[in-house]
């Protein structure tokens, strides 16, 4: 080799410092994803906080304010970003996109009413159930409708998940409705928008749409019957942050989505509805009874056999966390466990329930932020 050629070659030592450059940068988006993606569950899981702020409205009036408030803050982000502004508008030339996104926008809002109505009532820890079941819920969703099989493990959860429903309706003297129908608009959510290819914020974008005319429509007949609330000056000041808690987690999701392993960003998402029960149960005072903890143990239970083999078959590996606590999370669980071909439930999403729809982990160019 002539000096002319091995002038412009890499030196051991530049490579060397090349790759721990890389590896130092890939460090830092490493825990700045984590950051992001705890911080999304953290505004989550705040709703049991932050909505009873506002019963002195109606249920209707809350979900009302919601829609149109999160319309606009989605609405600005989309006009500020031209990627966005482009995938809303190649979404709203496809006719069929437009029909998934119509009936996707109106399961989020019965899911947004129903998940309101039990935080405002007083029913936090029902509701949190609902985010536990809700990957089961997906799971016998994509038996019967799309005819999947279920691995033996997935069975036996579903069995003992069964189990701690009964447990739980025994417990509470009836059946957890509250948490039964809004673990099934979730997964109904999912159901719909599985194949369709959007990211969470171009998405949420155009199902608000579908929305407003009915938010509209609900404060309208509000005020013709005399039943519009008269609100303070403090509490019009809480109406928009509705809004925006319903997009800032979609935010922070769609910048952590791509920086964090999926099966990281998975179980970390299980924080929101641990909040939430942890809420409900300690800082709200709602009752957990003996027969209520032999229910949610059982619902645990499920859900780690059903994380465990849905890793297992996807090759993925458990994250070890420094406090040795593995945080399990809803929905985004769900798409953990059908990543080998199973339903790719939503996103949020929960959370479509208590921001909005999630970004798809499978099957979908994520760009959020929950």
């Amino acid at each position: 080799m002539t000096k002319a050629d091995t002038r412009g070659a890499p030196t051991p030592s530049t490579t060397i410092e090349s790759t721990a450059a890389e590896s130092r940068e890939a460090a830092s988006e490493r825990r700045a994803g984590l950051g992001l993606t705890i911080s999304a569950q953290v505004v989550w899981g705040l709703q049991p906080l932050f909505l009873p702020l506002l019963a002195a409205m109606s249920t209707l009036e809350i979900l009302a304010h919601r829609v149109l408030w999160s319309w606009l803050a989605v609405s600005a982000l989309v006009a500020s970003r031209r990627t966005t502004r482009h995938g809303v508008r190649r979404l709203v030339r496809n006719l069929r996109a437009v029909l998934t996104l119509a009936a996707c926008g109106m399961t989020m809002g019965l899911t947004w009413g129903l998940y309101i109505y039990g935080i405002v009532t007083g029913r936090v820890v029902e509701t949190s159930l609902s985010l536990f079941i809700q990957p089961l819920v997906t799971a016998v969703l994509g038996v019967v409708v799309l005819r999947e099989r279920l691995r033996p493990p997935q069975w036996a959860a579903a069995g003992i998940a069964t189990a701690g429903v009964v447990a739980l309706g025994w417990g509470y003297g009836r059946i957890p409705w509250m948490a039964l129908l809004i673990a099934v608009t979730l997964a109904l959510y999912g159901l719909i928008k599985k194949r369709l290819a959007a990211a969470a914020l171009e998405g949420m974008a155009v199902e608000t749409v579908f929305l407003v005319p009915v938010a509209a429509a609900v404060l309208a007949w509000c005020a013709s019957a005399g039943e519009l609330t008269s609100v303070s000056w403090s509490l019009a000041a809480l109406i928009p942050v509705a809004g925006v808690m319903a997009v800032l987690p979609l935010i922070l999701v769609s910048a952590a989505v791509n920086r964090v392993p999926l099966a990281t960003f998975g179980l970390l998402s299980y924080l929101n509805p641990v909040m939430q029960f942890a809420l409900g149960a300690w800082v709200l005072g709602e009752a957990v009874t003996p027969m209520r903890w032999c229910g949610f143990g059982l619902l645990w239970a499920a859900l780690a056999v059903f994380a465990v083999d849905a890793l297992r078959a996807t090759g993925a590996q458990l994250p070890r966390l420094r406090s040795g606590a593995l945080w399990l999370s809803t929905s985004s669980m769900a798409r953990i466990c059908h990543l080998d071909g199973r339903l790719a439930a939503m996103s949020a999403p929960v959370q479509a329930m208590a921001a909005g729809p999630e970004p798809q982990l499978a099957g979908a160019r994520p760009s959020l932020g929950r």
